[in-house]
């Protein structure tokens, strides 16, 4: 589908929904890359694992407001570029898209993360008007343990005692919304895990590593069942499917949980039309049907939390 018709497309369903469709979206210029720019650096240090990937018109006669989408591989694995199919369903849209490597575990623990996602949300502040990004209409994205780290992302930006914890500075944006793909959220799950003898989510736990899962200062300063707080947690949206095999699981923990606390959220399952959908089914392979879907609708949470 070109850009002209996802637009088009995308102007109907705002109508039929009864959204005002934003002034982006209506005059978005037909002057759009469809080509990231690549390894940009967030840190000048030439260290892959602080590079990333940006799907941005700096010629663009208005700012875009952009989508910092964070990647999965269960913590110790997985690149920017493994975004990149999904990234472009976004940019395709008028959104401007910028994807972040980071360090694996088990050479980094959780502070370490934090501490480079920050520094590339600050980034993303001190280049806004290189690439032309609306700092106004700022989203996060994550799949998997991408999704857990932006969940991360989000207690740490509501609490100045996790702040000075992770030794962080809030960027002086805020953050529009959340919109997630099959997270992994419950890490007391991996920590048990941890002596597991076999399967997927052993090995992850092993791969994670003792001083992140089993040192009781970093597990509790990460766990998300400790950490959130109900006066300052945002709404997010995240969506799953019931044939993810090791991770549904944490997506109904995190429902119930949410819901007990009193705390604002969009749950979506999806279930395969033809086949059984797999763990971040709509990431991995966002031109099948289903998935076009999920992007869809994730889409237009997003566009409402524009207006």
């Amino acid at each position: 589908m070109t850009i002209k018709k996802i637009l088009t497309v995308l102007l109907v369903l705002c109508l039929t929904v009864g959204i005002a469709p934003a002034p982006w979206l209506t005059a978005y210029a037909e002057t759009w890359t469809e080509e990231p720019l690549t390894d940009l650096s967030y840190i000048d240090d030439e260290n892959e694992d602080h590079k990333l990937d940006l799907f941005a018109d700096p010629e663009a006669d208005s700012p875009k407001p952009v989508i910092l989408e964070i990647h999965g591989g269960g913590f110790f694995g997985g690149t920017k570029e493994s975004l990149t199919a999904h990234a472009r369903v976004f940019a395709d849209t008028g959104f401007a898209v910028a994807m972040p490597n980071y360090t694996h575990m088990p050479t980094a623990n959780f502070k370490t993360i934090v501490q480079e996602i920050f520094t590339f949300l600050h980034w993303i502040e001190e280049n806004a008007e290189n690439y032309m990004l609306d700092l106004n209409h700022v989203f996060m994205s994550g799949d998997s343990a991408g999704g857990y780290l932006v969940l991360l992302t989000a207690s740490v930006l509501g609490s100045p005692e996790l702040q000075k914890y992770y030794e962080v500075e809030q960027p002086s944006y805020t953050v529009s919304g959340y919109a997630l793909t099959c997270p992994v959220t419950d890490l007391p799950a991996l920590a048990d895990a941890y002596d597991g003898a076999s399967g997927f989510v052993s090995f992850m736990a092993g791969q994670m590593g003792e001083a992140v899962l089993k040192d009781e200062d970093s597990f509790n300063h990460a766990d998300l069942f400790q950490l959130i707080d109900p006066e300052t947690f945002p709404e997010v949206y995240f969506l799953t499917t019931p044939t993810d095999t090791n991770f549904y699981s944490h997506s109904v923990k995190f429902d119930e949980f949410l819901t007990e606390k009193g705390i604002e959220h969009i749950c979506v399952e999806y279930v395969g039309t033809e086949k059984d959908l797999l763990h971040t089914f709509n990431v991995m392979n966002p031109e099948e049907e289903d998935s076009q879907l999920a992007n869809r609708e994730m889409i237009e949470y997003l566009l409402e939390k524009m207006n």
